[in-house]
């Protein structure tokens, strides 16, 4: 197994981050739940648990989904790459990029997405998230209902 990279030095306030935006949607009527991924994941384990709850049948166009996205932020010459517990700087396979963010989006039923990303060159990502999200925009197939408003 890869160890982590030494570069990417822990940052103490994620945690306490992570509580107050929790409480800030709980406040506002929001459930957590994927809890298992608040205790520092690898990449696979955020790719499949968001996955797996965006693509079960239960899911429709009522619901909404918050991802709140703190830790390191890594760009190469592609993308804009929120790092994870094991992630290393030159193993792209153990970083997510922000653009598979709004790509599992693609095929969901749910009705709203508010991707919340906070790490270094985050106007990056949230630059290729937006793409992304024109792109499933555009490419809507025909007599598809419009989900924006």
């Amino acid at each position: 197994m890869l160890t982590a990279d030494r570069l990417l030095e822990d940052l103490p306030g994620v945690a306490e981050d992570l509580r107050r935006v929790l409480a800030l949607f709980s406040s506002l009527g929001y459930a957590e739940i994927l809890p298992e991924l608040t205790r520092a994941p690898d990449a696979q384990q955020v790719r499949a648990g968001l996955e797996d709850w965006l693509k079960a049948d239960e899911r429709n166009k009522e619901d909404v989904l918050v991802v709140y996205y703190a830790g390191h932020g890594l760009r190469d010459d592609r993308y804009h790459r929120p790092t994870c517990c094991n992630s290393r700087r030159n193993r792209v396979s153990t970083t997510l990029a922000s653009r598979e963010l709004a790509d599992l989006r693609a095929d969901a039923q749910v009705g709203h997405v508010l991707l919340l990303l906070d790490t270094c060159y985050a106007e990056l990502g949230a630059a290729e998230i937006a793409n992304v999200t024109g792109q499933l925009v555009d490419y809507r197939p025909p007599g598809a209902a419009a989900r924006g408003r």
